[in-house]
Parts: structure tokens; C-alpha cells; sequence
């Protein structure tokens, strides 16, 4: 296979495990603080963050899923 293009395929797979790993965190990271408030308290301050930098995330592996389809594929 042409290196220059696999390893323009590698960067971007490894792109979107990166943002695909992160957002597994966030997901993670929500469910401690739902168990660490069993009675329902409130953790707006982190919860809203966790939301902001999500949202960034999934707009972020919007991009690069995008970039990853309409790019040239190494075979």
C-alpha cells in the first residue's frame, strides 16, 4: 500500500478513537456523579460541563468521521 496514504488512513482512525475514547469517559464520568448523588442532589457545575465538552466532542468526531469517508483509502 502507498505509505503516504495509510498513514493519512492510520492519523484519521486514530483521530476518531481518540475522540470516540474521551467521549467514553464523559459517559463514565456522568454515571459516577448520578452515583455519588444517590438522592438525586443537584452537581450543576460539573454536569454542565461535562455536557459543554460532550457537545464539543460530537461535533468535533462529526468532522473527522466526515473526513475519514470522503478521504482516499489506503487499497
Amino acid at each position: 500500500m502507498p505509505r503516504k496514504r495509510l498513514l493519512a488512513y492510520q492519523i484519521s482512525v486514530a483521530k476518531i478513537q481518540d475522540l470516540l475514547g474521551t467521549l467514553n469517559d464523559q459517559v463514565t464520568a456522568s454515571r459516577l456523579i448520578k452515583e455519588m448523588h444517590p438522592k438525586g442532589e443537584r452537581d450543576s457545575l460539573t454536569r454542565g460541563w461535562i455536557a459543554g465538552r460532550t457537545q464539543l466532542l460530537l461535533e468535533a468526531l462529526g468532522v473527522e468521521l466526515r473526513k475519514f469517508v470522503a478521504g482516499q483509502k489506503p487499497w
